[in-house]
């Protein structure tokens, strides 16, 4: 029976991407032994089924009880309707192009930028603006003149 708390459990895992029953509880922040003690009396919190719900764009009916579809409908819709950036492939290329450390940096600029309120997302973007202008103002300096001087200012 789909709505057995074993079938609940089960989707739920599948709907977290985790493989053990370990894995789901750090998922849902709870201890493992709440597992197996949900299991055990056969209920399933509510706060497990919302959170894994909220957190997968699955819907509570399929979580509790497999009735399809599994999605909630704007998510399906969004998913359809779902067009990659075109900035994507340059983002890709760039990454590739990177070391550990700029990756890390980058990943913490986007954590900021989506994050961050207002004054910190002006902040962030002056301060890059700023770094982009320095480096095309330096591009500018060194791609002008003659070939030696350019080897020699980098130098010094």
């Amino acid at each position: 029976m789909p709505s057995q708390p074993r079938y609940i459990v089960d989707r739920l895992m599948v709907s977290a991407n985790v493989k053990t029953f370990a894995d789901l509880a750090r998922y849902l922040e709870v201890q493992p032994p709440a597992i197996n003690a949900a299991l055990r009396s056969k209920q399933i919190p509510e706060t497990w089924i919302y959170k894994i719900a909220y957190r997968t764009g699955r819907r509570v009916e399929y979580l509790l009880r497999g009735e399809q579809p599994e999605f909630r409908d704007e998510v399906a819709e969004q998913a359809a309707n779902y067009t990659r950036s075109p900035l994507l492939p340059q983002i890709a290329e760039a990454l590739e192009e990177m070391d550990q450390a700029e990756r890390e940096t980058l990943l913490l600029c986007a954590d900021a930028l989506r994050r961050g309120d207002e004054q910190v997302k002006h902040h962030l973007i002056g301060q890059l603006q700023i770094i982009r202008d320095a480096v095309n103002a330096r591009k500018g300096k060194y791609n002008k003149g003659d070939p030696a001087k350019r080897k020699r200012d980098a130098v010094g």
